[in-house]
């Protein structure tokens, strides 16, 4: 006797077409020939909203209408940024049960975030030592970039004092000068 299919939610259908969806992009996406016909094909879309005047140019808008763009952008920007903190945030924080018992993949428990994805060539399956080495080296990378500042930081500053260092000597010398030279001394009397 043949089983029957429990018939799928709206929602169970909807979030499996999205499932979809997403592979597909990330199949288009991996393969260099695919992404490009894939860029292509975005960039006539906006090529041709532009000429039917969906999309306004920043050069085309009122005063107003490049307020509230601006604004916009700002949001977006701003959204963007914090989603990249907190997966710079999550990548570096370590995850106290990293393996599971049975598979050496990353946990995917309710309290290790897995939606963090690095991105390794296809062929291979992400380790644990592969996302703890690129961890370590993002975290190098941030640390030698604080360091450079921090350094660059003392050198101006290392400069500003001799700077004031120079000037008070000069106006030290100055001061003695006038007070030994006899023509100096006169004027003053």
């Amino acid at each position: 006797m043949a089983s029957k299919r429990k018939k799928l939610s709206r929602e169970e259908i909807l979030q499996k077409k999205r499932e979809a969806k997403r592979l597909r992009y990330q199949r288009k996406k991996n393969d260099p020939q695919m992404r490009e016909d894939m860029r292509i094909k975005e960039k006539l879309k906006y090529e041709r909203k532009k000429e039917k005047g969906l999309r306004k140019l920043a050069k085309d808008m009122t005063s107003r209408e490049h307020r509230a763009a601006l604004k916009k952008w700002r949001e977006h920007c701003a959204a963007y940024r914090a989603k990249q903190k907190d997966a710079t945030v999550a990548l570096n924080t370590p995850c106290a049960n990293m393996l599971s018992s049975d598979q050496g993949s990353p946990c995917s428990s309710a309290g290790c975030n897995t939606s963090v994805s690095i991105d390794f060539p296809s062929n291979q399956i992400p380790t644990v030592t592969a996302i703890n080495s690129h961890r370590r080296r993002q975290v190098k990378k941030r640390r030698e970039k604080v360091n450079k500042e921090k350094d660059e930081k003392i050198e101006a500053l290392k400069k500003k004092v001799d700077k004031y260092r120079k000037r008070i000597t000069r106006l030290q010398n100055r001061r003695k000068i006038k007070q030994t030279h006899p023509t100096l001394k006169c004027r003053r009397c």
